[in-house]
């Protein structure tokens, strides 16, 4: 029986709060119980993740980036030169964000890499649905359970919203809902949410 080959999961690690980085690691917990997984960034990575994940620093000039690995990308890290020289087998690139142009960018960029299966994979049916590529849909394996409230009793309507701290991340009219709710009575709460203050 052939040895399976090795797992590389690269993404930024750059936020510890970051979906892409929380996906990553989630994904390194469920694989490494069967194949051999290796945690890759191009990235400065946030030293909460570093402490308590495997996180590898890819140096081209050291040679140092994954090598005979099957090649996973989760969300929108960087990859060079280095790429063509990893052996991957397969490439898979997790489609996590809605930025179509970029994922363009990195397709053309994957498909000049000859002798590489290419994977396309999309984090809901959303995403999948608003491009013109192939792929699977895979929701994250993050465990939601762990955002689930402990037993109290009711006391009202609570709309809650998490991400990272970075104006992006919110619609242009997310504000003006928050408003809208409170004048409602509604209790709201917004974690990474600083850079709404403001506009609230």
């Amino acid at each position: 029986m052939i040895a399976p080959r090795k797992i590389a999961i690269v993404s930024t690690f750059a936020n510890a709060c970051g979906g892409s980085e929380g996906r990553a690691v989630h994904l390194y917990r469920l694989l490494s119980t069967r194949v051999d997984v290796e945690l890759w960034t191009e990235c400065e990575p946030d030293p909460a993740l570093e402490q308590r994940w495997p996180i590898r620093r890819i140096d081209t000039a050291r040679g140092a980036f994954p090598r005979a690995a099957d090649i996973v990308f989760v969300g929108a890290p960087r990859f060079g030169r280095w790429l063509r020289q990893a052996d991957a087998g397969r490439v898979t690139l997790i489609y996590n964000s809605d930025t179509p142009s970029r994922l363009a960018r990195r397709l053309r960029k994957l498909e000049r890499i000859p002798k590489r299966e290419l994977c396309l994979v999309f984090a809901s049916q959303r995403l999948a649905d608003s491009v013109p590529y192939e792929g699977t849909v895979q929701l994250s394996p993050i465990d939601l359970d762990r955002f689930r409230p402990g037993a109290r009793e009711w006391d009202g309507l609570r709309v809650g919203r998490m991400s990272r701290d970075e104006r992006f991340k919110h619609g242009d009219t997310d504000p003006e809902l928050y408003r809208r709710l409170v004048e409602e009575d509604v209790a709201v709460r917004v974690r990474g949410g600083m850079c709404l203050a403001d506009e609230l």
